[in-house]
């Protein structure tokens, strides 16, 4: 499928013998360094206890995706590749200069690079890859939010990138709809916000997206009808969505996090944490967040935010937690 040359590479175990897989319960958990290339992916527990430890040669990882159950994907951000881990084995893989964004949805494999290969500023390149090849795309605007139907059960596998037109003074922001099968641009529409997307989420036929402007947007994907409602707080950092609720958070030394009313986008509830959000996400009813301040991943019950579990993650030398996965 990858038209890429990939590399094979042997993992470096660290303190234990158990191979690079998440069982129910546990997590994993990415530790980069800006400076240098050097990395680590660690694996631990229910009870939060280190399993097994991984070095990666590589520089500047912040994310991790899930590619299936048993498999991660680590985009390299200074590079030109992605690292794949699966079961016991790290699989480099040559890409375009600088991979910005990453997602998998079903067979196909969606990635937003920071680069042109005709060196122009303004542009970034598209990259879809599934069993009957790759589709390249040339667009112009800074990719600033990326959101795809991975967890829908749409017959159209589609992406909806938020961009940022930099110099052009009209329709600053807007949003491109991408229809991952045939590759194409389906639609593009200026976003009536001025301000910059900071989190969005796919439910339904409804996109939610939370603004830098302290505000938020329910966009209807048929017709892109757009509500909008003003949060109390600037500056948001965070967005889930529940069965019933919309959960924003805005990240501090005492975080806020709201419970909005998913269809009428009215604040039901308001919680203060006493600690940092860097990554929020929510698995079996429960929410976890990884605060990078106190080296620490916390385990909420997501219906009324109750503290169930802190895991006080080890310091690895100068490298600094980024991001985490749960099973």
């Amino acid at each position: 499928m990858n038209k890429y040359i990939i590399f094979l590479i042997l993992i470096f175990l660290i303190g234990c013998n158990e191979e690079n897989s998440l069982e129910e319960d546990s997590f994993g958990v990415i530790y980069t360094s800006a400076e240098s290339a050097k990395s680590n992916f660690s694996i631990f527990n229910e009870k939060g206890e280190e399993v097994s430890n991984t070095e990666i040669k590589a520089q500047g990882i912040f994310e991790i995706e899930k590619a299936n159950q048993k498999s991660f994907i680590l985009p390299v951000r200074y590079s030109d590749k992605l690292i794949k881990i699966k079961g016991g084995d790290i699989e480099e893989v040559k890409t375009l200069d600088f991979p910005l964004y990453y997602e998998q949805i079903g067979e196909i494999e969606f990635t937003i690079f920071n680069s042109d290969e005709k060196g122009v500023r303004e542009f970034f390149t598209y990259l879809i890859e599934d069993n009957d090849g790759s589709k390249k795309l040339r667009l112009k605007g800074f990719p600033l939010l990326m959101v795809t139907n991975e967890n829908s059960e749409a017959e159209v596998s589609k992406a909806y990138v938020f961009k940022d037109h930099l110099l052009e003074d009209e329709d600053k922001f807007s949003i491109d709809v991408i229809d991952l099968k045939n590759g194409k641009v389906i639609d593009s529409f200026p976003i009536p916000i001025n301000s910059a997307p900071i989190d969005g989420i796919l439910i339904g036929d409804y996109l939610y997206v939370v603004f830098q402007s302290g505000e938020i947007a329910k966009i209807l994907t048929d017709d892109y009808k757009i509500e909008k409602e003003n949060l109390e707080y600037k500056n948001p950092t965070h967005l889930l969505v529940t069965d019933n609720h919309i959960i924003i958070v805005k990240s501090g030394e005492k975080s806020k996090v709201l419970f909005l009313n998913k269809n009428t986008l009215i604040k039901e509830e308001e919680y203060t944490i006493n600690h940092s959000v860097l990554k929020i996400k929510q698995a079996n009813e429960k929410i976890y967040i990884l605060s990078q301040k106190d080296n620490t991943l916390y385990e909420y019950e997501e219906r009324n935010l109750k503290l169930l579990n802190e895991f006080i993650l080890p310091e690895k030398e100068e490298l600094l937690i980024q991001d985490f996965i749960t099973m």
